[in-house]
């Protein structure tokens, strides 16, 4: 393809006494892509000159941001990014620019004309902001109704973000990580603190919230009293529910029937299926329900003396057969399949394990997944046909995953390393939805790790790509490609 000769390479701006706002860095970059060039845009004092630089870098479908500094004797390159987020561009800068104060002198004409330039043009900002910190989530959602306001809830906390649509007033659609329309609604019910934006449109989508308003907000209520109670009773997806007592059908059927109004056979199925050597995690990847189901299931459980929750599992760690084998012998082969420096599995060991896996599927029919996850800036949306860019893990956060993880995953699910900064993990006899649960409990573990010091937590966040064997592909390659392209759950 021919280059368009009549278009610049590269476009400077004049200098600006201070680093540049945030609408700023949005225009700069619709030049950049406009044009096709690299735009450049220097700003200081006398003393020091820091040069901005975008590009456009269509191979990576983002935008290539480099940070300059000359101070007259010497320059070099500060750093540099690939981001479409100009809010994430302006806290570098203005982290990289500490001592330079926007001077107070009649600003120049450039920088008039972009203050006073359409609303159109400037990044949106959302017509009504705060934290759930300063107000509840029910009052929020009260104002919203009692407004009759059109648009769109955004609401980001440390490790999720929850979109909840308005039509006059009324929700008409919700989407939160596992979770869609009502079941999303109750569940950010629960939420302490985030940040939200309301922001006026347009909408137009297919409802999924089905309940009005008051109804949610009133089932909202009761679900965070029941979580509150499980949580303070040691509820934990590490945590081992364990059986107080054993007790017939018909004598749990009448206990059951003083507690909060629960499918019947469901509450049956929870309580028969806890025996103390499975914690929450493993046992809540059989249940295919709601969070606002089990939940309070579980507060009937507790709250009538039949369970309890314990750190530790109640399995006996003798040997069940006492024999002559070393099996110390085999420690020489694990430690070979772990990287040193982590602990975790190579990625050698991941494509072992999944050939393992694909050759039971050939010659016995059984299903196997695998989960490839990891953190994310938020601005970098996912490709369709790209694997997602990961961000590192720091050293201790690692360790934390490797721990925390091994206390929920089942003992021949295999954590492993997979590229630069992302992880995976091979579930042998999975289906695809059990997989999915398996990526909402990853969630949540990894929501307590303290994963990078580089990014604010607002900045970042889960993704995890699934794809099983048959549901989805029918090779390890196609396995792979659909895992690498990691997406926010929801």
């Amino acid at each position: 393809m021919l280059r368009d000769k009549s278009k610049p390479r590269q476009i400077k701006l004049d200098k600006l006494s201070g680093p540049p706002p945030v609408r700023m860095l949005e225009e700069i970059r619709q030049t950049a892509l406009n044009s096709g060039a690299t735009v450049e845009l220097p700003f200081g004092d006398d003393m020091q000159t820091l040069i901005l630089t975008v590009s456009r870098e269509f191979s990576k479908g983002t935008w290539v941001w480099m940070l300059y500094r000359d101070d007259g004797f010497s320059s070099g390159l500060e750093w540099s990014h690939a981001t479409h987020d100009c809010n994430y561009i302006h806290t570098l800068v203005t982290n990289s620019s500490p001592g330079f104060v926007v001077s107070k002198s009649a600003p120049s004409q450039h920088e008039l004309g972009y203050d006073s330039q359409d609303q159109s043009n400037n990044i949106r900002k959302g017509t009504l902001e705060g934290n759930l910190k300063n107000i509840q989530i029910s009052n929020l959602l009260q104002s919203m109704s009692m407004g009759q306001m059109t648009g769109r809830l955004e609401i980001v906390s440390s490790n999720d973000t929850a979109r909840i649509l308005f039509v006059t007033g009324k929700p008409v659609h919700a989407t939160l990580r596992g979770a869609e329309g009502n079941e999303a609604i109750m569940q950010v019910f629960a939420w302490e603190e985030g940040e939200f934006s309301f922001y006026n449109e347009p909408v137009n989508v297919t409802a999924t919230v089905t309940r009005g308003l008051t109804a949610l907000m009133m089932e909202g209520a009761a679900y965070v009293d029941h979580l509150t109670y499980l949580n303070t009773a040691g509820l934990s997806y590490e945590a081992y529910p364990v059986r107080v007592r054993d007790v017939s059908n018909e004598e749990l059927v009448k206990l059951l029937k003083n507690g909060v109004d629960c499918p019947m056979d469901l509450q049956l199925s929870i309580y028969q299926s806890i025996n103390g050597t499975h914690n929450w995690a493993d046992l809540s990847r059989g249940i295919s329900v709601k969070k606002t189901e089990w939940v309070p299931i579980l507060f009937n459980l507790i709250s009538e003396g039949l369970i309890r929750f314990d750190k530790a599992s109640q399995s006996s760690s003798a040997p069940a057969i006492k024999n002559n084998i070393d099996w110390s012998i085999i420690q020489a082969i694990e430690h070979g399949m772990r990287r040193s420096d982590t602990g975790l599995h190579t990625y050698a060991a991941l494509l072992w394990s999944l050939q393992q896996e694909f050759y039971r599927f050939e010659g016995e029919g059984l299903p196997f997944s695998l989960v490839v996850f990891g953190y994310c800036l938020k601005s970098e949306k996912p490709h369709p046909e790209y694997a997602a860019s990961f961000i590192p893990f720091r050293a201790r956060a690692i360790a934390d995953l490797r721990e925390k993880v091994s206390r929920t995953k089942r003992k021949y699910d295999l954590l492993c390393h997979h590229g630069a900064f992302a992880y995976a993990i091979v579930l042998p006899m999975t289906a695809r939805d059990t997989a999915k649960r398996v990526a909402e409990i990853l969630a949540d573990t990894c929501a307590s790790i303290a994963v990078t010091d580089e990014y604010p937590l607002n900045q970042i966040e889960f993704r995890a790509g699934i794809a099983n064997i048959p549901q989805d592909c029918s090779s390890l390659e196609e396995m792979l490609a659909l895992a690498q392209r990691a997406k926010p759950l929801a």
